[in-house]
């Protein structure tokens, strides 16, 4: 191999790596976006649930604290239509 097609292949590794390194940082920071929100939204359900219930088991937090951020978002609509904590065992 020639010295510059060598280059051009160290180039283009370099590239690659570049890119690699830059879709790496950009979807771990959009993973940590989302555990966030996610990790943001349950303990404002749980605050509300306790304000609501004035108990609410660690079971059921903990429970909480695994739910997808879908979930989280209709227990936060249906916690108005709840009348026991129990009523959330449906959602685990």
């Amino acid at each position: 191999m020639t010295e510059i097609g060598r280059m051009i292949v160290e180039e283009s590794i370099e590239k690659g790596r570049a890119e690699g390194i830059k879709k790496g940082i950009e979807e771990g920071i959009k993973k940590g976006r989302t555990e966030g929100k996610t990790e943001g939204k349950s303990e404002i359900l749980i605050k509300q649930l306790i304000k609501k219930f004035k108990k609410v088991p660690e079971e059921y937090i903990q429970k909480i604290k695994t739910l997808s951020i879908d979930t989280i978002d209709i227990i936060a609509l249906e916690i108005f239509d709840m009348e026991d904590i129990k009523d959330l065992e449906k959602y685990f």
